[in-house]
Parts: C-alpha cells; sequence; structure tokens
C-alpha cells in the first residue's frame, strides 16, 4: 500500500477493489455511519478502477509507535476494550471481521484511549490466528523490566492460543487485572515465604487429586461388577426362554420374549466391552504425575507464563550444574534457568529462538523431572519433529535428556549439557 498526501489529510490507498458487496452496501454502511474502530475510507474511480483511500491524518501505526517505546500492560488493557467495542460495531452494522486484519502495521492508534483497523473488502483473514500472532508480536515489544506488563500480556496471548478468540475470553483477561493482580516479591525472605505456601499447598492438592483418582476407579470397579451381574442374568434368563421354546415349538410369545433377551445381551455386552476398553486405556502413572503437576502450576498459580522473561535468578543451591543447550554448527551456549523451557522460531515466546523456516514457532519444550537434576524433552506437534539420539519423538511422550544427548530441533543440531554452576 503506498501513501497519498491531500492537503492536511494522508491516505493509505488499496487499488483495484473488487468486491461489488463492498461496492454497493459495505461502503456506504461505513461512509454514514463512521464506526469508531475503523479507520474512515474514501472511494474513488480512477483509471476505470475502484480504488479505497483509507485516512490515517490522526493517528500511527502501532509497528512505529512499538519502536519509540515499549509497550505496557495498560496499552494491552485498553487494546483489549477497543477489540470488544470492534466486536460490538461489526455485529450493529453487520460487517464481516474475517475482513479486519490485525497485522500492527495496519492498526492506528488515534489518541490514549482509541485504536482503529483497516476493513479490506477482498481479504480474508483467520481471527483466531491473526489475533495470535499479533499477541506474539506485543510480547517482543514489552519493556521486559516491567514485571507487571511482562505477566499480564503473557496471560492474554497463552488465553487466546489455549481457548481461542472470543468475546467472553477478553472481558475475562481484563477482569484478570482488576482481581487476580499478584504483589510483587520485594526480597529473599519473602520469596522463600511465597514459596512454602506454595510447596504446601501443592501437596495438599496432589493428595486431593490421588484421592479423587482412587475413589473414580473404585466408581469404575463398581459399575463394571453390577454390569456382569445383569449381563449373567440376562444369560440365565435368555436360556430359560430358549428350553421353553424348544419344548413348546417355538411359539411366537416365546419366540419375542428370547428375542428381546439376546437384544438385552448384546447391549449388556457392548457395555462390557465400553467399560474394559475405558479402564485399559486409563492414563498411566507418568501421565497422571505430569496431569497432576499442570494442575498444581494451575491451583498455585505458577504458570508457563510467569516463568519466562525473568532477569533475576534465585539459585537455592550453590554448586549445582545448570542444564544448557550448545549449537553443533557455531558452539553457541544458552544455558536454560526457567522452565518450562521453549524453543521456536517465533521471538517474543521461546526461550531458545532459532531463526529457521524448518523449525516451527512453537517446536519442542525441556521440562524438569520428577527427580532433582533430570530433565526431559517433548516435542509439540512441530512440521518437521524433534529427535534425540537419531530417534524422533512421537506424539507428546516426553523424553529423559542425559548429559551430552544429541538433540535435533527439524535440521538444527544441538548438544544437550549440564555445566557446572560458579556461584
Amino acid at each position: 500500500m503506498k501513501i497519498q498526501k491531500e492537503g492536511l489529510k494522508i491516505y493509505r490507498v488499496e487499488e483495484a477493489v473488487q468486491s461489488e458487496y463492498f461496492l454497493s452496501v459495505e461502503y456506504q454502511t461505513l461512509r454514514l455511519n463512521r464506526p469508531e474502530t475503523l479507520l474512515p475510507v474514501l472511494l474513488r474511480e480512477k483509471d476505470g478502477e475502484r480504488i479505497v483511500l483509507y485516512d490515517i491524518t490522526e493517528g500511527k501505526n502501532l509497528m512505529e509507535l512499538a519502536e519509540g517505546k515499549g509497550l505496557s500492560w495498560k496499552d494491552c488493557k485498553q487494546f483489549l476494550n477497543c477489540v470488544l467495542l470492534l466486536l460490538e460495531e461489526m455485529e450493529d452494522f453487520m460487517l464481516e471481521m474475517e475482513h479486519v486484519s490485525f497485522e500492527p502495521e495496519y492498526i492506528y492508534r488515534k489518541d490514549e484511549k482509541h485504536f482503529q483497523w483497516m476493513y479490506f473488502p477482498d481479504q480474508s483473514y483467520d481471527v483466531r490466528q491473526e489475533i495470535e500472532s499479533f499477541f506474539a508480536w506485543m510480547l517482543s515489544k514489552i519493556d521486559y523490566g516491567d514485571s507487571e506488563s511482562v505477566r499480564y500480556i503473557y496471560r492474554v496471548y497463552w488465553s487466546i492460543r489455549n481457548r481461542g478468540f472470543s468475546r467472553e475470553m477478553i472481558e475475562e483477561c481484563l477482569h484478570y487485572q482488576e482481581e487476580e493482580k499478584e504483589p510483587g516479591i520485594t526480597s529473599y525472605e519473602d520469596y522463600f515465604k511465597d514459596k512454602e505456601i506454595s510447596e504446601k499447598e501443592s501437596e495438599d492438592f496432589s493428595d486431593d487429586i490421588h484421592s479423587k483418582a482412587g475413589k473414580r476407579k473404585k466408581i469404575w470397579l463398581l459399575l463394571m461388577i453390577i454390569l456382569l451381574a445383569f449381563l449373567l442374568i440376562d444369560v440365565i434368563i435368555m436360556g430359560y426362554f430358549f428350553v421353553i421354546c424348544v419344548q413348546n415349538h417355538f411359539p411366537d410369545a416365546g419366540i419375542r420374549c428370547l428375542v428381546g433377551t439376546a437384544v438385552a445381551f448384546l447391549f449388556l455386552a457392548d457395555g462390557v466391552y465400553q467399560f474394559r476398553k475405558i479402564w485399559l486405556e486409563q492414563p498411566s502413572e507418568g501421565t497422571k504425575k505430569e496431569e497432576i503437576s499442570a494442575q498444581l502450576r494451575e491451583k498455585v498459580g505458577k504458570s508457563s507464563w510467569e516463568d519466562q522473561g525473568k532477569t533475576v535468578i534465585l539459585n537455592e543451591r550453590k554448586g549445582m550444574p545448570y542444564p544448557a543447550l550448545k549449537s553443533m554448527e557455531t558452539g553457541e551456549v544458552t544455558g536454560m534457568y526457567t522452565f518450562p523451557f521453549y524453543i521456536g522460531n517465533l521471538s517474543g515466546l521461546n526461550q531458545l529462538l532459532i531463526d529457521d523456516k524448518t523449525v516451527s514457532r512453537k517446536h519442542a519444550v525441556i521440562l524438569r523431572g520428577q527427580q532433582p537434576g533430570t530433565y526431559l524433552i517433548r516435542d509439540l506437534q512441530s512440521t518437521n519433529g524433534t529427535w534425540v539420539e537419531e530417534v524422533r519423538l512421537s506424539g507428546d511422550k516426553p523424553v529423559k535428556l542425559e548429559d551430552g544427548s544429541r538433540v535435533c530441533f527439524a535440521s538444527q543440531r544441538y548438544q544437550f549439557i549440564l555445566m557446572e554452576s560458579n556461584s
């Protein structure tokens, strides 16, 4: 798109508009109603082609604004408020959200409280993917010295990534800042005090989860026994009716009873099979522990987005070796200080950023194991795969890393090493 100046006005120009519906209906809606969240537009005909001019006189796009200063949680919150208004206006004026781009270059900030978007009649966008990419970009533009902004924007990004884009999700993110804002840790004493409380809550919550799991097992077993009892009774009744039918030369009433019990037998047998199938598909102990760990993080409030972007490391055990990844090509060593440790090619999200198109945006993750000093790696459904010692990781099953293990993220080769700490 080119920039065009006319007197005191500045326009961005989209040439050769093809959408007849926009030309006949939507343009009149935009021109007469002038939505707050969409840039004003003009429609002109030039050399036989109809073009749209977007009035950008009063604002600057976010790409330009982000270069001057880092974005804060207040910017993010105001942006979300404007997104809610955008959704309302699009519904009121019967316009399609798929024609709105969330690329920072096409979003303009009019003032501190107003953002404006460009409506592209000839383009179609995946709204969820667009807004997810937008917040991934925002993560690369925040001031990582502002822990409040880091926590809030990571919260919004992970909510969209895991739950999708909706009005309800945005309202929850706005509410989060008011209700769930966490106080910062101001001293080592406060840090370890909070840590002790969190660990106690984690242990209590873990016991509660194990107790519930045991109760569920007992219920499944009881239901299985009841179903088998009904199946046995049905077999006995079916045998009785069969004998009656043989003795009385298969009367109509006897045949109907026999068919009814046979049908009941099929349903009960299928129920027993389904119960057995569900029982056999119960997750293994390792999977249960991982699920419990995930729930503990949610319960205690230690979600993954809080661990990233921190610059101060509180090392509780001096002299312990710490893990790192060493590039086999450049020799560059990247230490791992926070977990989960994400690897991929999307800036702002991953602790190890690999600038390679064969590497997925969110490619793999390294986790701490249950035992101290153990580490696990898991592939995150990457396109070109994650390899450990020339064996490709499958599904969500984590694999243990040994000191010196060779790891490949698509075509990028690394070595997992344990380095001695000097502190």
